[in-house]
């Protein structure tokens, strides 16, 4: 929840990009918006319901299906794959997106993590090019293997590749960077917003608990009791039918014996030809 006007403006930083393919959430933004005038920056007004509202209004609209989208590599390479990386002093941040032009490229996964122990004491260069190095960590399984571009409001990570002399930090990032196929550009700071404010979070959030929050397993990843019995029931989807089957196993259980009702698995191949989130966005083998 925004506690002054330069949280709410950075909030509004972040999710303002994406109106172009969310009419509704120019709606929610105006209310909002409100709270961003000049003389809130001395007295911020207290915080109503209708506000909280439409604060939970936003983050649902920005992380639903309407907005985010996934790598399709039939479309490819018309469209391309851009990873935009921001860091401050105290936190990273970074967005992954698919599209034809960065300018018109649609979300794919956003990141923020903050910056721990001797992280905060590297140089503004080296924390920069952290923040590029924990995105394609992140999401290494959707960028190993193909070209993509990152975008970068710092210029001289541009010339990173022919640096000559390198510090065992740099040179442990220029190995890790190998694996990968891609290109660095430069994007002035003004148009980085999205990166920019996922790396500005206010810092009562940025903590080791916060980060851990947002890298908890999603909410469909359930835990069972070991050799569960899978139920049918309730099942109203693929992704909900294939959360069913995520097991963890305890500690203190080497080797365990997993059965799978044969009839779950039938409903699960079934149901991809139905459901509409999975039809058209995704390919099976």
């Amino acid at each position: 929840m925004p506690t002054s006007a330069m949280e709410t403006r950075q909030f509004l930083g972040l999710v303002r990009y994406l109106q172009k393919f969310l009419p509704n959430l120019a709606e929610h933004c105006r209310v909002l918006e409100q709270l961003t005038h000049k003389r809130f920056d001395r007295e911020f007004p207290p915080w109503t319901q209708s506000s909280q509202n439409v604060f939970d209004a936003i983050k649902h609209l920005v992380g639903s299906r309407d907005c985010l989208t996934v790598i399709d590599p039939s479309l490819m390479p018309k469209s391309k794959i851009f990873v935009t990386t921001d860091a401050s002093d105290i936190a990273s941040g970074a967005v992954l997106s698919f599209g034809e032009s960065w300018e018109t490229t649609r979300p794919v996964a956003y990141d923020s993590c903050s910056f721990k122990g001797t992280e905060l004491n590297y140089p503004v260069h080296e924390k920069e090019l952290l923040a590029i190095i924990r995105a394609l960590k992140k999401w290494k399984y959707d960028l190993l293997g193909t070209e993509f571009l990152v975008y970068t409001d710092h210029k001289t990570l541009l010339n990173f590749h022919t640096q000559r002399d390198l510090s065992r930090r740099q040179a442990r990032w220029m190995e890790f960077l190998s694996i990968y196929d891609c290109k660095f550009i430069y994007v002035k700071g003004e148009a980085n917003s999205v990166a920019d404010a996922l790396s500005c979070l206010p810092r009562l959030f940025c903590n080791s608990t916060a980060d851990a929050e947002a890298a908890a397993s999603h909410p469909y990843n359930v835990v069972t009791p070991l050799n569960p019995v899978l139920s049918l029931q309730n099942v109203d989807s693929p992704l909900a039918a294939i959360a069913s089957l995520t097991i963890k196993l305890p500690a203190q259980r080497s080797k365990s014996v997993l059965s799978i009702d044969t009839a779950l698995v039938d409903l699960i191949r079934s149901s991809y030809s139905k459901d509409p989130w999975c039809h058209g966005s995704f390919w099976f083998l």
